[in-house]
């Protein structure tokens, strides 16, 4: 039986298995099955070995591809040297020649840092190159251990100062010699220092030397960030980074320690790490003393010159932020954009800054965090960030700055040595605007910014005019996002409704500041809208909302939509709403005031009924149904030409016209058909109402039944008749007597005056002849007698005067009140000089009257205040005058006052009354009919007049006359 020897997944077999079955058994599938497990363990059998010889060739395969590494190396490391030498010399001359421009040394500055850098790299990947090939022989001398060590220590001793840190050097006594290649302790001791200065950024590095038995111990530490517990087994592993928050930048290759522990082991000594997390870390030497553990061939007499420390310390600096800020100010101007830049490498931050500087405002930071920082308080237009960066990456960065809703329209440029497309999209995948890979030219870093910055502008612009129709919309709008429906953006009017401040609900859940409105099904709503996208109206909402710690119901008309990201995908909910309480209300009081005057014209006996704009009847009271013939037509208006009478339609239908036509108020008599057929008179009225700006909105009118008036009418007709007859019978017998009257008067006080003339005359002649005697008793009664006599005609005087006054009628003329008042003065010249009166009279106007009767008027006054004067204080009268409007006239007020006696504030009204007397007529003669004159004449010219005073301090009278009279007769 031939049977391949082959495993699962091969193609082909081993070999072959040749076997020889019992021919006293049959083969059945039982001893094919032994033949075939027998196969099988000879094919794991030869499968072992032929693993073990694979993994021989692999091995071989990844030690000649380890060598072939090590030569490529080698080999470029040495390439590399050659155009760095032609690089370096050209720059250092560049440097050194005093010709050379400021801005042209800044570059070359740069330019000379860097090409000491990748020099340094270039020789610890040759040092690794011959150490895997076994060509790296050290050169052992004898050194003072102590002073080598601490010469190379001060080295960094300007940087760490720099950056406010402190460096300490100890050395105990080494009393045994030390061995060491001088150029490769420069590098182990220059490397450690350049890694504790690296991830320190505060406190103490120190360097320690002392003999420990048969060996010399030499410590690095510092007080920096440490290292966690669980990578010091790997920390000298090669290209192995820890991956740290902390320190002053990001940069490296990962082969430092690993350098350094092949270098320590060259002298025979070993290297250990302590750390611990926040505290620091310490790296401790142990070197041998002596040169017995030493190839004899490798001592040597000559020392060597170390010359490696410049490009540590120059990269050291570097480190230390603030250096470069003030180059990026004095280049500055006043450009109209910000970049902030965020990158752990001194060189590449100034490198940059400079490039944009001369179109940008450009700010910088050494890692993350304090590019976040200057964010948050400068608010750049765009942000230029590196990757790698120590305590926050870039990565890290872009998620903060999205997840701001101050910073998240910021566009961002990552920055990264990454090449590939791979890189490309993880680093637009994590939300960046763009990504740009070392090196890049100057050009197109320009172009990338400045492309960024206008479409986020145009973005910006966008997304502020929106904000701007938001804010100034006269409705209530706002904005939530996420699934957390997190108040995003809410307009004055928003802030109006909810009576909250703009900070306190800015950023915050839309339930947390509203937390009423979750029972009220809110949350609900909102969750639905986001879930489904459909949108969710609601009209005259009743909506409980705390204000000012008070609940308070509103009732809003609002729409709630969702909104939709570039993808489609909805992330948030916009809400449009208008508060409607006041709306709702007035309607709800006007609903209220309609049913109360629906109830109130049902309430009253008239017919009410109201008609629009156009004069079609739109509403009746319950009064209609006494009436026959009103139709209700199927729109909703009532047709009335069927309530009124066949013989008063047309002139209630004209007079109805002519009032819609013209706006004026319809009035009219008509008979109104009654539902048991007969006819009642009405008087139907209606006015119209108007709008602000005079147009007819609607006329109210009402039918009042005055049938039983319109009866009544004929009767009191005639009985006004008869009545009016009477009283112009009475009127004509009333004139006739007061004609009678006046003549009478006027006859009687004529004929009186004679006889009382004489008497006074012949008495007077009586006192005056000297040849008449008469006895003391005598002459008293000759005087009483002439008193009598000069009182009566006074008396008759005034009558006369007082039944003439209405006896003429007089026409009104322009009357100079301050010649009336000269003539008074002149008239009265004896009486006031008698009494040594003050008269001040101030300019008055002319009116129109009789001039007749106004002298008369004033003359009364002045007399009067000579009259009344207080005994021993010599009288003053003052008179001044004004115009006020009243009533669409113009009128003129005169104020008569004087100092004397007097009256009380109550009689003020009853010194106008005729024959009314304050004082005695034995103290102030009189007839009591002057003041009563001054009123008639007064009222007669269409005026007033009144009098104030007080007992003892004098009397104001004011008259009040039209300066024009209407009245043609007086």
């Amino acid at each position: 039986l031939l049977l391949p020897v082959m495993t699962a997944g091969s193609k082909e077999p081993f070999g072959f298995l040749f076997v020889g079955f019992s021919p006293y058994r049959l083969l059945d599938e039982a001893y094919s099955g032994f033949f075939s497990l027998l196969a099988d363990q000879v094919a794991t059998s030869f499968a072992d070995v032929h693993l073990l010889e694979e993994e021989r060739r692999r091995a071989a395969a990844l030690a000649e591809l380890n060598r072939a590494k090590t030569t490529f190396f080698s080999n470029i490391s040495h390439e590399f040297r050659t155009p760095l030498t032609l690089l370096l010399g050209p720059v250092e001359d560049a440097l050194h020649d005093p010709h050379t421009i400021p801005e042209n040394r800044v570059r070359m500055d740069v330019a000379y840092r860097n090409a000491l850098r990748m020099q340094k790299l270039v020789n610890t990947l040759l040092d690794f190159s011959r150490i895997e090939a076994g060509r790296l022989e050290g050169t052992f001398t004898q050194v003072d251990i102590c002073a080598f060590t601490g010469e190379l220590a001060s080295s960094f001793r300007s940087a760490i100062e720099r950056a406010g840190m402190e460096l300490r050097f100890e050395c105990g006594p080494v009393k045994d010699a030390v061995y060491v290649d001088v150029d490769l302790w420069e590098k182990i001791i220059l490397n450690l220092l350049s890694n504790a200065f690296k991830y320190s950024n505060a406190g103490s590095i120190g360097v320690q030397v002392r003999q420990l038995g048969s060996a010399v111990e030499v410590t690095v530490w510092d007080t920096g960030i440490g290292i966690p517990e669980s990578e010091h087994a790997r920390v000298f592993d090669r290209f192995h980074r820890i991956e740290s928050r902390g320190g002053r930048s990001q940069e490296g290759t990962g082969i430092g320690l690993a350098l350094v522990r092949e270098l320590v082991q060259l002298h025979g000594g070993s290297i250990r790490v302590e750390s611990a997390v926040g505290k620091g870390t310490a790296f401790i030497i142990a070197l041998p003393t002596g040169k017995d553990h030493l190839p004899e061939d490798k001592l040597s007499i000559v020392p060597a010159v170390p010359q490696g420390a410049a490009a540590y310390v120059q990269e050291a600096l570097r480190w230390i932020p603030g250096q470069e800020e003030l180059e990026i100010a004095a280049r500055g101007g006043s450009p109209q954009h910000t970049v902030l830049l965020a990158d752990d490498n001194s060189d590449m931050r100034g490198y940059v800054a400079r490039l944009l500087s001369g179109a940008f405002r450009v700010l910088t930071a050494s890692d993350g965090e304090e590019a976040l920082e200057k964010m948050l308080e400068q608010k750049p237009d765009l942000l230029l960030s590196d990757i790698m960066m120590p305590r926050l990456d870039g990565f890290g960065l872009l998620q903060k700055v999205r997840a701001n809703p101050q910073l998240r329209d910021v566009p961002v440029i990552l920055l990264s040595a990454r090449a590939g497309e791979e890189a490309k999209v993880e680093g637009l995948e994590a939300g960046a605007d763009d990504y740009l890979v070392k090196p890049f030219s100057a050009r197109e870093l320009l172009a990338r910014v400045e492309g960024n910055i206008r479409i986020a502008r145009s973005r910006r612009a966008s997304e502020w005019n929106l904000q701007r129709v938001i804010q100034q919309s006269p409705v209530a709008m706002h904005i939530l996002r996420g699934p957390d429906m997190v108040i995003e953006m809410a307009n004055d009017k928003a802030l109006e409704v909810w009576r909250r401040k703009r900070a306190d609900v800015i950023g915050k859940r839309g339930m947390d500041v509203f937390p009423e409105l979750v029972e009220q099904g809110f949350l609900a709503i909102l969750e639905e809208v986001y879930r489904s996208g459909k949108p969710f109206t609601a009209n005259e909402m009743p909506v409980r909302l705390i204000r000012n710690g008070q609940e308070v119901t509103l009732y809003v008309n609002f729409i709630y939509d969702a909104l939709r990201n570039d993808e489609g995908a909805i992330d948030g909910i916009v809400g449009v709403g208008i508060d409607v309480s006041e709306q709702v209300a007035a309607r709800r009081r006007i609903e209220e005031s309609q049913r109360s005057l629906n109830e109130l014209a049902n309430a009253v006996p008239q017919l009410v009924w109201v008609a629009d704009a156009a004069g079609n009847v739109q509403y009746y009271n319950d009064r209609v149904q006494e009436f026959a013939g009103a139709e209700h037509r199927p729109d909703g208006s009532w047709s009335w030409e069927g309530l009124v009478h066949p013989g008063d339609r047309a002139t209630t239908e004209a007079a109805w016209s002519s009032a819609v036509a013209s706006g004026s108020v319809y009035q009219a008599e008509h008979r109104i058909a009654m539902k048991d057929g007969s006819y009642r008179w009405f008087l139907s009225r209606a006015v119209p109402q108007r709008d602000e700006e005079g147009n007819i909105l609607k006329w109210f009118g009402t039918a009042t039944d005055v049938h039983a008036a319109r009866e009544q009418s004929a009767v009191l007709e005639a009985e006004v008749q008869r009545r009016t007859q009477e009283l112009q019978a009475l009127n004509a017998t009333l004139q006739q007597s007061n004609s009678d009257l006046q003549q009478f008067a006027h006859v009687a006080s004529h004929d009186l005056k004679e006889p009382l003339r004489k008497v006074k005359t012949f008495a007077g002649r009586l006192a005056d002849d000297p040849e008449t005697q008469f006895s003391e008793k005598g002459r008293l009664y000759l005087s009483k007698v002439l008193s009598a006599a000069s009182r009566m005609y006074t008396m008759i005087e005034g009558v006369l005067n007082y039944s003439m006054i209405n006896a003429s009628e007089q026409e009104p003329a322009p009357v100079d009140l301050n010649a009336v008042f000269r003539s008074i003065e002149t008239d009265l010249e004896l009486p006031i000089s008698q009494k040594g009166a003050g008269l001040r009279v101030a300019p008055l106007p002319v009116v129109e009257g009789a001039q007749v009767l106004l002298y008369q008027m004033f003359y009364n006054l002045m007399n009067n205040s000579l009259k009344f004067a207080r005994a021993g204080v010599p009288p003053l009268i003052e008179v001044s005058a004004r115009t006020l409007e009243r009533q669409g006239r113009v009128f003129v007020e005169i104020r008569f006052a004087d100092n004397g006696i007097g009256f009380d504030p109550e009689q003020g009204q009853q010194i106008f009354n005729a024959f009314a007397r304050l004082n005695s007529k034995d103290q102030y003669e009189g007839t009591g009919l002057g003041l009563s004159l001054c009123l008639r004449i007064a009222r007669r010219h269409g005026g007033s007049i009144s009098a104030t005073g007080s007992r003892g301090e004098g009397a104001t009278f004011i008259i009040l006359l039209p300066l024009m009279q209407e009245k043609r007769v007086l």
